[in-house]
């Protein structure tokens, strides 16, 4: 697989909660990738905003599929 910088950072209502690189995963097929959101990032809300931000030279995705939060 060519390298095409997919390094991202996951961002809930403007704060970075994770940084992704999608380059690790080598073979060519659908991954599920969770990721933690801290409590403290949803209290209280009924909505959030979820952004994925490519950085400079990098994409956010592919990204395929639905988002979902959900409670542990």
């Amino acid at each position: 697989m060519d390298n095409r910088y997919r390094k991202f950072d996951i961002l809930v209502d403007g704060v970075k909660v994770a940084t992704e690189d999608l380059d690790k995963y080598k073979e060519s097929r659908f991954y599920e990738i969770v990721y933690h959101i801290p409590a403290e990032q949803t209290k209280g809300k009924q909505q959030v905003t979820i952004v994925m931000k490519g950085g400079p030279h990098n994409s956010a995705g592919p990204v395929f599929g639905a988002i979902r939060m959900m409670k542990e």
